[in-house]
């Protein structure tokens, strides 16, 4: 029997790798536990701009094709607490509400993100915008399975463009 959510952290983790070798990128990211250890849904901590995390949300959600140049970017550094789902499932209510409450877990993260499965059930998504307006100073998303290749297939170009411009 294979371990899905190892597998699904493991391919999140490879994304955030490959948006950290985009030019002057400002991403980074850490682990704090092995997959399957409690870890208070925090699989995974990333550390980045608040415009990279818009902007994150905006290509998963293909309202933007790429990320735009680091140079220009004069936002505010944040961290970022990421919880993957690897189920293939839609996200539910339960899930949601475990997700949204682990958001006083974590002080340090102005960010989260409940990264995969196929979508938000109607239940989840009402527990997502009641966090929005719970959480004015935090950035609260969800990036679908579609939402986590749209990244992939963005930075990939990205990185081939600019591996390109080198040779």
């Amino acid at each position: 029997m294979c371990n899905q959510g190892k597998k699904g952290e493991m391919q999140v983790t490879e994304l955030i790798s490959q948006m950290g070798q985009l030019n002057n990128s400002p991403v980074d990211f850490v682990r704090y536990t092995t997959t399957n250890t409690p870890d208070n849904g925090h699989d995974i901590g990333v550390h980045h701009t608040e415009k990279n995390f818009d902007e994150m949300m905006a290509i998963s959600n293909g309202n933007l094709s790429e990320f735009s140049s680091p140079k220009e970017d004069e936002s505010n550094r944040m961290k970022t607490r990421i919880d993957v789902k690897n189920e293939n499932n839609k996200i539910t209510k339960p899930v949601a509400e475990k997700f949204i409450a682990d958001i006083k877990k974590h002080p340090d993260c102005k960010g989260h993100l409940l990264l995969g499965d196929n979508g938000l059930t109607k239940g989840a998504e009402n527990v997502f915008h009641e966090a929005e307006k719970n959480y004015p100073n935090k950035k609260i998303g969800y990036i679908s399975n579609k939402g986590i290749q749209n990244l992939k297939k963005a930075t990939l170009a990205q990185l081939q463009n600019q591996n390109d411009r080198l040779c």
